[in-house]
């Protein structure tokens, strides 16, 4: 992910606004932490801002508390419509 990231923003020389989509997902506690710590990197790097959402209240319990143990922003939106209105 984070290379796929790379690859489309750094040619554009300057930060993005990002909506990411989580719906549908599931993260293997396995690899969580990793994941999480990528997204974080990710987000520091390429993102201006961004905004997550999923449909499923226990993917965003999930993720909010992931993001939050890396003080990033904890919210977590229940559509793409109100995570492009974030923007």
């Amino acid at each position: 992910m984070r290379a796929q990231v790379a690859a489309l923003v750094e040619p554009l020389g300057r930060k993005v606004e990002a909506v990411i989509d989580y719906d549908g997902s599931s993260i293997d506690p396995g690899v969580a932490e990793a994941w999480f710590d990528m997204a974080r990197d990710v987000q520091s790097r390429y993102y201006e801002k961004a905004s997550r959402y999923s449909t499923s209240a226990f993917m965003r319990l999930k993720l909010g508390d992931a993001l939050a143990s890396r003080d990033m922003a904890p919210h977590i939106f229940e559509s793409a419509a109100e995570a492009a209105r974030e923007r």
